[in-house]
């Protein structure tokens, strides 16, 4: 078997590794009003838990990836086996601990404790209704706290900026609306193995408003409180315009045509979507 780092890139979706450092870079910048590339160093540990939790995901979701006839994976496809896919998720859970550590004792524990419900998540939690499209989205969300509490170091009166609470009250919204309608893509093979996700004890369309709700309160977050404060900053009203606009097609494509097609292009909007609030965002560290 050829080791390919392109299966590797899409089987632990490194994008969402590079948002997760990135974001903590970003809260740490924000929280600090200065950069410093140990803000970037310290995203580091949560990226590869991230890494890891996505690879492990895959592995025990292969009875599903296959009923949904998901080949593009590449654990389905047999790209890269499940044992050696098992071991590479092992080895990045321990690395991110340990660099975690570099970043102080709390920094550690929230690292841990994401670690340990990415386990949960993958062996439980996902089954639930709604309860694993939450936690997915708080994995969004907190990497700002914690660039926020990487920025304080060991200062015990460490508050949370409110445009880091804001960020990632945002990030929040966006991506339990993702997620919804990610787990519409998988109905028919949620169906085959008897999975109480959210559309299949809600129905289709009530997952719909649900998502398209949440991802309109995160538009309309997005607006208020910055343009309020700064003005309109024109980096961050180009970029996280485009994020807006994004949102509201995928919304649009989704209610219009839900199926797996039109909902995996909806995946990918939201996802540069995401890239591009991001961007946003840190353009806010400049000022």
């Amino acid at each position: 078997m050829v080791f390919s780092l392109k299966d590797w890139w899409a089987l632990s979706r490194g994008e969402h590794a590079v948002m997760t450092l990135a974001a903590v870079a970003v809260g740490a910048a924000i929280a600090s009003k200065s950069f410093s590339i140990s803000f970037a160093l310290a995203g580091i540990g949560p990226a590869l838990v991230t890494l890891a939790s996505f690879i492990f995901n895959d592995v025990f979701d292969l009875p599903s990836d296959k009923a949904n006839r998901r080949t593009e994976r590449p654990l389905v496809s047999g790209r890269i086996s499940s044992q050696n896919a098992f071991v590479a998720a092992n080895l990045l859970y321990a690395a991110g601990l340990a660099l975690s550590l570099l970043s102080g004792w709390t920094a550690f524990l929230i690292v841990l404790l994401y670690a340990v419900f990415s386990i949960a998540y993958t062996l439980a939690l996902k089954k639930l209704p709604l309860v694993g499209n939450i936690f997915i989205a708080t994995t969004m969300a907190i990497p700002f706290v914690y660039g926020n509490l990487v920025a304080c170091g060991a200062s015990a009166s460490c508050s949370l900026n409110p445009f880091i609470a804001i960020f990632a009250l945002i990030a929040f919204l966006t991506g339990t609306g993702r997620e919804l309608l990610l787990t519409l893509r998988d109905v028919e093979g949620d169906r085959k193995l008897h999975s109480k996700t959210f559309p299949m004890v809600a129905g289709t369309r009530p997952t719909l408003f649900l998502a398209s709700l949440l991802m309109l309160a995160a538009i309309a977050l997005s607006l208020a409180p910055p343009l309020h404060y700064f003005g309109l900053y024109a980096p961050y009203a180009l970029f996280v315009g485009i994020c807006d606009f994004l949102l509201l097609h995928s919304i649009a494509i989704s209610f219009a045509r839900p199926v797996p097609k039109t909902l995996e292009k909806a995946r990918k909007y939201t996802l540069l979507a995401l890239i591009s609030g991001l961007i946003g965002f840190a353009s806010l560290a400049l000022l």
